[in-house]
């Protein structure tokens, strides 16, 4: 199972792959849903990283001489998100007395979404932290990504009154049911 030298994210579609990636969850809806995840992002969705952004051999080191490409960050990188929505979620919406503003939460997420914020970000920043060299800065720069797409789901719904939050699931719920 090497992936070294995959030039499109649709190579990574691998049923032993995904189980690797699942390895410590317990729950079998979370590795079910988590699976789904990462067929869909290498079936239908690879081709948001088919820029040679994503492609190129970087950090080559001493231990790593070949190198390695962003393509081998991305299905970790939803595992990451996932967990942070589902499995992990701010402690801040846990423990709202009504949990509605968690189950909105919940409800934010979307693959496609993500991917493409993802995507489009990388792209944007993939060499603002260039000057740090002793770190993994692809590793680093998709941590900030992903914190900064939970914040801006966080944000939203801290944003909202009350009474308007479960109207928003009602909306949510209604757009998904209908595809929209």
């Amino acid at each position: 199972m090497d992936f070294k030298d995959s030039k499109s994210l649709k190579e990574f579609d691998n049923d032993n792959l995904y189980d690797a990636l699942c390895k410590g969850l317990n729950h079998p809806d979370d590795i079910s849903h988590l699976k789904e995840l990462f067929k869909d992002t290498t079936t239908l969705h690879y081709h948001l990283f088919d820029d040679s952004v994503f492609t190129e051999k970087k950090n080559k080191t001493e231990d790593n001489p070949e190198g390695n490409h962003l393509l081998e960050y991305i299905l970790p990188t939803i595992r990451r998100v996932y967990s942070k929505f589902f499995i992990n979620p701010p402690s801040m919406l846990v423990s709202s007395i009504e949990n509605k503003r968690l189950e909105l939460f919940q409800l934010q997420f979307n693959l496609f979404e993500f991917l493409t914020f993802l995507s489009d970000k990388y792209k944007k920043n993939h060499n603002i932290l260039n000057d740090f060299i002793n770190i993994d800065t692809d590793s680093e720069l998709l941590t900030l990504i992903v914190e900064d797409y939970i914040a801006s789901k966080i944000s939203y719904i801290l944003s909202l009154n009350v009474s308007n939050i479960q109207k928003e699931i009602r909306d949510v719920k209604i757009s998904k049911q209908l595809d929209i």
